[in-house]
């Protein structure tokens, strides 16, 4: 029978050159950022849409290859809100004081946060001209571009966000934070143990 005894230690004790190969094992080691990393600001995101009365079931992103990144299943849940957040409440007060108001009765989004208003068709006894009727159509473009504008900053700063975070959890100094957090053990050439 043969007895060793190995040396064992923790990453803040390993020289340099340990250090280097924990950080790259880390980095390349396939459960390191599973799909856990990015849930408490998928949750958040989520959260934020709904205080401007967006619903949201869930996203698709690729950060690896196509840098994709699209929604699942959005649905406006509270159309004023989301008129107020995107800038139209003066369009919603005006569009209150006006004899024949345009009746908004669904905004829906696209994937990719594109917007789509559908309102009542008009009134005949508003007694509207063609000049106001073309008007009003160009109030609802002017709508359906206001919030998809409002929607894909939503959007693309949600993916700043989570772009950053992967660098940060990828770079050196996030595996380094990961493994003293952990309290992984390394044996003197750096291998966890």
């Amino acid at each position: 029978m043969r007895t060793e005894q190995i040396r064992i230690y923790k990453f803040d004790e390993l020289n340099e050159e340990a250090k280097e190969k924990a950080i790259e094992n880390q980095r390349s080691h396939e459960g390191y950022l599973d799909y856990e990393w990015f849930s408490y600001l998928h949750e958040g995101f989520i959260e934020e849409l709904n205080t401007i009365g967006v619903n949201c079931k869930g996203f698709f992103w690729d950060l690896y290859q196509g840098k994709e990144f699209k929604a699942e299943e959005l649905d406006v849940t509270d159309e004023q809100k989301l008129l107020k957040s995107a800038g139209l409440t003066k369009w919603l007060i005006i569009n209150e004081l006006r004899k024949g108001k345009t009746e908004i009765y669904n905004i829906s989004l696209s994937e990719y946060g594109g917007a789509e208003v559908e309102i009542d068709d008009f009134n005949p006894e508003d007694n509207l001209s063609d000049e106001e009727y073309s008007d009003r159509e160009k109030e609802v473009e002017e709508i359906e571009d206001k919030i998809t504008e409002f929607m894909k900053e939503k959007f693309e700063k949600f993916w700043e966000t989570l772009n950053k975070d992967y660098e940060y959890l990828m770079s050196d100094g996030g595996i380094k934070e990961d493994l003293e957090m952990n309290e992984y053990e390394f044996n003197e050439s750096g291998e966890r143990w």
